[in-house]
């Protein structure tokens, strides 16, 4: 595009002159192409060189800018002058030092102006340029060796072919760049320190993409195996030892003053620092660094655990429990230990097992629980030291009914019949395989006051539970060792029943005869048991010694032997008669009456004869 005053010579003129029909018509000059520019040496690794082109021919004196702007780092601009002789259509001009550009494409706009033979004219446009290198060169680098954890200043890489917007990229380092001229990059060098021992490069990459490596060696740094111990007390002195490689004479730092101090420190050895570290009493507890500086230059950071107070717990617990659900409100702990609460746990336990639920605050709400069950409830608060303690058992009990599970008593499962075995089925869909079954008993005779029962088979933690898994079919058995007159009680989840196993016993009369040879007794055995010819129960006759034990087994009445006696009413009162040939006098016997799902009975008492 040109701007310029008007000039009547070279303007259009048209004319019509009518006469006698002739038409006579003048123009003036053909329109010019649109001024452009481009990069007669596109190259920066030398001296790059631009051209204005169609400008006016009929312009003196031309010159002008040519400004560059890389199209992607607008801010990396480059400005040429552009001058061009009488009658030229052309302006053009050069940088004088490619090293100071970057290659790339540049969006490029320009203003030239002339002097023609009656006024001055100007002439502006917008073009691209792209600029191009062959890429970097580096030769080496000094030092040409860097320690494991090391932070090294004004490092040099030398070669030929770097511009202004050069970088310098590895593994496990990061390099940044404070100046680059044609044939040097300067910059500070910080390598991580995992980075790998030995043979390494760096990468040396121009704008436009172009890279060349060179290479270095990484050096052992100090290394940190292990940490005693890895966690500190706040405001306490600890002495804390690092073992690993490279640790001779190296200092260790925590931090500033606000961080606490290091004092002590000892490394003799290649494999172990010692130190006096103690953390300020004012910092947050959590994980702090620490660096340990080798002589090498190399270093180390690792973590320390610095612990503050364990919150106190939880206040006010109440509860409100549903059906299957509970709402555990409480009010927080009256000291959080120096740091903020990080969360609540509750506790939640039944005779069916326990479970835990967590949450950020109050209340905690609790799922999945059984209807109609007793439970005891603690919560326990949690900071970045650790968990607090719990709160007094609350105990609250669910809403509902606990419905049943069906119970029966088999027959002996020894030859003895001193065990029975207690079966059940829970109800469907309640219960899944392995789920846990808790058997309790308690002893309901005279004299046992509802005390628990003990001594269960295979329960040594405590013989008056016994717990078992539930099958896939969800039927359960178990085999225990009976008391006189014990109940059990089998307790899956909200699930319970009872079942006695009743001990007969003589507690009528017993009346004794001696004729003879022959000595005949008879006995009523109950109460509460009604003997028929078709019942299980069988009565004994047996000779004691002093102590009670049984001697012998002298006779047996089986159930076809049974008489009824009269009038024995709701009692359900048995009698029964043994004949046997007399003992000695002074003999001890005694009469038992036995089911054959029940261990040992209670005998009678003794008899003299």
């Amino acid at each position: 595009m040109r701007f310029r005053p008007t000039r009547p010579l070279a303007a259009t003129l048209a004319v019509a002159l009518s006469a006698g029909g002739l038409l006579v018509s003048v123009a003036g000059p053909a329109a010019a192409a649109d001024p452009t520019c481009h990069a007669t040496q596109a190259s920066v690794d030398g001296v790059p060189a631009f051209s204005v082109d169609n400008l006016p021919s009929d312009l003196v004196g031309l010159s002008g800018t040519l400004t560059l702007k890389r199209h992607d780092v607008p801010t990396d601009a480059q400005s040429v002058t552009v001058t061009g002789g009488s009658g030229a259509t052309s302006a053009t001009g050069t940088i004088a030092d490619g090293s100071k550009v970057n290659p790339g494409v540049y969006d490029g706009s320009f203003t030239v102006t002339g002097q023609t033979p009656v006024l001055g004219a100007t002439t502006t446009g917008t073009c691209s340029v792209t600029l191009t290198s062959t890429g970097p060169a580096p030769t080496g680098v000094t030092p040409s060796s860097f320690p494991q954890g090391s932070l090294t200043h004004d490092v040099k890489i030398a070669g030929t072919k770097f511009h202004p917007g050069t970088t310098v990229t590895g593994s496990n380092l990061a390099f940044t760049v404070t100046n680059v001229t044609g044939t040097q990059i300067t910059g500070d060098l910080g390598l991580g320190q995992n980075a790998a021992a030995g043979a390494a490069t760096l990468t040396v990459t121009n704008t436009d993409g172009t890279s060349a490596t060179v290479p270095f060696t990484v050096a052992a740094g100090p290394k940190v195996t292990a940490t005693s111990p890895t966690t500190v007390h706040r405001g306490t002195a600890t002495t804390v030892t690092f073992t690993g490689t490279g640790l001779k004479n190296a200092t260790l730092s925590i931090g500033d003053s606000s961080v606490g101090s290091v004092t002590n420190v000892s490394a003799p050895t290649d494999t172990s620092l010692s130190a006096t570290i103690t953390y300020n009493a004012s910092i947050t507890p959590g994980d702090h660094l620490y660096t340990i500086a080798a002589t090498n230059g190399g270093s180390y950071s690792g973590k320390l655990t610095v612990t503050g107070e364990l919150p106190t717990q939880p206040r006010s617990v109440k509860i409100t429990p549903g059906t299957t659900t509970m709402d555990i409100a409480f009010a927080a702990p009256a000291l959080d230990g120096g740091s903020p609460i990080l969360d609540y746990t509750a506790t939640i336990n039944s005779v069916a097992g326990s479970s835990s639920q967590t949450a950020s605050g109050s209340p905690i709400h609790v799922t999945g629980l059984l209807p109609g069950t007793q439970y005891s409830v603690t919560v326990v608060a949690r900071n970045i030291t650790g968990t607090g303690p719990a709160t007094a058992p609350v105990k609250v009990k669910t809403k509902g009914k606990a419905p049943a599970i069906a119970l029966s008593l088999s027959k002996p499962t020894t030859t003895s019949g001193t065990k029975i075995t207690l079966k059940g089925v829970l109800p469907a869909g309640q219960f899944a395989h392995g789920d846990l079954v808790i058997v309790s008993s308690k002893i309901a005779g005279p004299g046992s006051a509802g005390a628990e029962g003990t001594g269960f088979v295979g329960q040594a933690a405590d013989p008056s539970l016994l717990q078992f898994g539930v099958t896939d079919t969800g039927h359960f058995a178990l085999t225990v060792q009976p008391y006189y007159n014990t109940c059990y009680t089998v307790n899956s989840g909200y699930y319970q029943s009872t079942i006695c196993a009743h001990v007969i016993t003589v507690t009528k009369s017993i009346a004794v005869v001696r004729s003879g040879n022959k000595l005949t007794i008879t006995a009523q055995v109950g109460p509460g048991i009604h003997i028929t010819k078709s019942s299980r129960y069988r009565v004994a006759l047996e000779q004691v010694d002093g102590r009670g034990k049984v001697l012998k087994t002298l006779a047996t009445v089986k159930p076809k032997d049974y008489r009824q006696a009269k009038g024995f009413g709701r009692l359900g009162a048995n009698l029964v008669k043994f004949v046997i040939t007399a003992p000695a006098r002074g003999t001890r016997l005694v009469i038992v009456a036995v089911r054959d799902v029940l261990s040992t009975p209670k005998p009678s008492k003794v008899i003299v004869v």
